[in-house]
């Protein structure tokens, strides 16, 4: 599976983690350490880069340690989440 490369100029807002992790005064260290994910994938998906290819534990991960629910952090997966069960119909 390709995926494309999301560069900075690409996508000149923020993503939603950089933005909760900079609400916060977080560097993608700091969120690294405290979620026990690597850096190299926070700084990834800073840049909106490798979302989608990315597991559902980790994305979880990332809102629980934000304090948020994983769909406020990446509201694209609400299919994904449907799909294994986890999100009914009804609540969206």
């Amino acid at each position: 599976m390709a995926y494309k490369r999301t560069l900075k100029e690409d996508c000149p807002r923020l993503t939603k983690l950089q933005e909760e992790r900079k609400k916060r005064g977080w560097s993608q260290l700091r969120l690294a350490m405290e979620s026990g994910i690597s850096q190299g994938k926070i700084y990834q998906l800073d840049i909106g880069y490798r979302v989608e290819g990315t597991s559902l534990d980790i994305k979880s991960k990332l809102a629980r340690t934000l304090d948020l629910h994983v769909l406020d952090l990446f509201p694209e997966i609400k299919t994904e989440l449907m799909k294994h069960g986890i999100l009914a119909k009804k609540s969206i």
